[in-house]
């Protein structure tokens, strides 16, 4: 468990925790809501739909549970998509408290969504948290996280690279790849150039996009074979 975390209001009045110690946000402060739709919803989870014109079970991997956030966001996405049953497993290393999580029971996104379900859920069980949301939450490393299961969809949410360097290193995103179907896809906020690299070395198609506000781009990368 984080020792301490403090609230913060970010720009589009959307709430986030920041860690004093390590002078980092679990998200965005120019806009924690606005962020996670523009980056994982948007240009992850809708495009991952679309492209395809998806149906069936679709396996999702998250780095970094947090606040749930991107968990609570993609389950109120589906509720209107019957057709698609979604297999969520997410990997953290901290585990945030009740007192924690409960700072966020009242933001706009966590009312539309089963928000005390996902954190309520058990670690290491697989919980069906709607009829078409599945959820697996693990606590553990990514560098000890083994995938049960081919992947359609990451989004890679660990802190930037100044804080967890380890994890944007090369083993990291070719261990993405490896988990990765076929026309699978990963999405993050983070559109370091070594990154770039590292994830065309690990055999994806990267495209750089727009970046919600205070980034100038984001990366998607899809296997293509």
């Amino acid at each position: 468990m984080l020792v301490k975390v403090e609230i913060l209001t970010t720009a589009d009045n959307s709430k986030t925790l920041h860690l004093p110690e390590l002078d980092e946000q679990y998200h965005s402060k120019h806009g924690a809501l606005t962020e996670a739709e523009h980056v994982y919803i948007k240009a992850g989870l809708q495009h991952r739909l679309v492209s395809t014109a998806y149906s069936g079970d679709l396996n999702v991997f998250e780095l970094g549970f947090g606040t749930g956030m991107n968990a609570a966001l993609t389950a109120t996405y589906l509720a209107d998509h019957p057709e698609i049953n979604c297999n969520y497993t997410v990997i953290d290393p901290f585990i945030l408290s009740a007192q924690q999580y409960s700072l966020f029971c009242e933001e706009s996104w966590a009312l539309k969504a089963p928000f005390t379900a996902l954190h309520e859920a058990p670690w290491g069980e697989t919980v069906a948290i709607s009829p078409n949301f599945s959820l697996l939450k693990i606590h553990t490393t990514f560098e000890d996280f083994r995938a049960q299961k081919g992947v359609d969809l990451v989004f890679y949410d660990a802190f930037g690279p100044r804080v967890q360097a380890q994890l944007w290193e090369s083993w990291a995103l070719q261990k993405c790849a490896d988990m990765m179907n076929p026309e699978g896809v990963w999405v993050s906020y983070c559109a370091k150039g070594s990154v770039r690299r590292g994830l065309q070395e690990a055999g994806l198609s990267v495209e750089r996009l727009p970046g919600p506000p205070g980034k100038r781009e984001l990366l998607r990368a899809t296997k293509i074979h």
